[in-house]
């Protein structure tokens, strides 16, 4: 049995759909600091991270997500310049299990 239970952040409870790469580096930067060390280890960057016209707490109904030749969702250029064509930013804190998904419950 695991001495904790999984425990981290979600950006969805700060940021809903429109989190940026900026505010995700600055979140992890201050998660590393003062949460780490309690054990908080994964840092979730959840739903629409693929769409570049995310702005609120409510989904577009007719979403443009950024895709690959393959079909695959790829950050939205406009919110994480660093990651263009897939790519995880060197910037990013290496701390943490870091976690992108399509909504909360996933």
């Amino acid at each position: 049995m695991a001495p904790t239970p999984p425990m981290g952040w979600n950006s969805w409870n700060s940021f809903a759909t429109t989190i940026t790469e900026a505010q995700a580096i600055e979140t992890a930067t201050i998660m590393a600091a003062k949460l780490l060390p309690s054990g908080y280890d994964i840092f979730t960057v959840d739903i629409q991270w693929y769409e570049p016209g995310a702005s609120s707490y409510t989904y577009a109904t007719k979403p443009k997500p950024v895709m690959d030749d393959y079909g695959r969702l790829l950050p939205a250029p406009n919110r994480f310049p660093s990651s263009a064509g897939g790519k995880v930013s060197a910037r990013s804190p290496t701390a943490f299990t870091r976690s992108a998904c399509g909504s909360a419950s996933t």
